[in-house]
């Protein structure tokens, strides 16, 4: 307890910065909305997106079943480059809760206090993955008051409360996917990398953007965990139930991957 509320009060900065900025950069896009639901803009931009392979438009999520003029699909378009950002903290979030103290060199003033492993991995690990739903809670309320105060007058405020939480609902589900991988190479790695985890998260990203390209790749969506819940397929069709139970089953498998690694990781003093 003592270690999962010192980590949980050292966070909060981060948190309120990452949330907060996050947010605003949503507010400033979802206030375009009007103009663009008023200037015929979205004839405009599909023509321009006409020039381009059905393939190509389909793996970045922007075939024509888009509509720029419903708010749904807006929200959509907007907040996915959001929870990119979102994943790639995720992920150092991950990382950096079980090596922080060993990069810093100050891992023997850890392992001086009464604490087990135990103790140390559930604390950190915990406090850390509170910081990450904290982030997608801030961005997902300033979202939900963004879209609350630019929806046109026939959207019924239900509908985009639903429409919002399960958009929500699928990035929280993502990014926690990407946390649970940084926890397994906080576990074997002795050193944080911020390089380290946006290499890792494009990595994967590229990997489900070839599978939606070629389709004999279909396969390899599943190891791109972005494309679990992709915003915009959330919001035409829902969470898929197969992406739900694989991503659940990885995220305990990777979980007690890390805390099994910790218990017997030699550190570097």
């Amino acid at each position: 307890m003592k270690v999962f509320k010192f980590e949980f009060l050292r966070l909060q900065k981060k948190v309120l910065v990452w949330g907060l900025l996050s947010g605003i950069f949503v507010f400033i896009f979802m206030a375009l909305f009007p103009s663009m639901e008023a200037s015929g803009i979205q004839e405009l931009v599909m023509e321009k997106f006409d020039a381009f392979p059905m393939e190509f438009m389909e793996a970045f999520g922007l075939d024509t079943a888009v509509n720029f003029n419903d708010l749904s699909h807006y929200t959509a378009y907007t907040i996915q480059y959001i929870i990119m950002a979102i994943a790639v903290f995720a992920i150092f979030l991950g990382f950096d809760s079980l090596v922080l103290e060993e990069s810093q060199g100050t891992i023997e003033f850890l392992y001086a206090q009464p604490l087990s492993r135990k103790e140390i991995f559930w604390g950190k690990s915990l406090s850390h993955f509170l910081a990450l739903v904290e982030v997608v809670f801030i961005v997902g309320v300033l979202t939900l008051f963004s879209a609350y105060i630019f929806k046109p007058v026939d959207l019924g405020s239900r509908q985009l409360l639903v429409d919002m939480l399960e958009l929500f609902a699928g990035s929280l589900f993502v990014t926690s996917l990407y946390f649970s991988l940084g926890l397994v190479l906080g576990s074997l790695l002795h050193s944080a990398s911020g390089g380290l985890a946006i290499g890792l998260f494009f990595l994967t990203y590229l990997l489900g953007v070839v599978a939606r390209i070629k389709k004999e790749l279909d396969f390899m969506r599943y190891l791109s965990f972005f494309d679990y819940a992709l915003p915009m397929d959330v919001v035409r069709g829902g969470l898929e139930r197969n992406y739900l139970v694989v991503g659940g089953l990885l995220i305990l498998a990777f979980t007690l991957i890390s805390y099994h690694r910790f218990g017997r990781k030699n550190f570097r003093i």
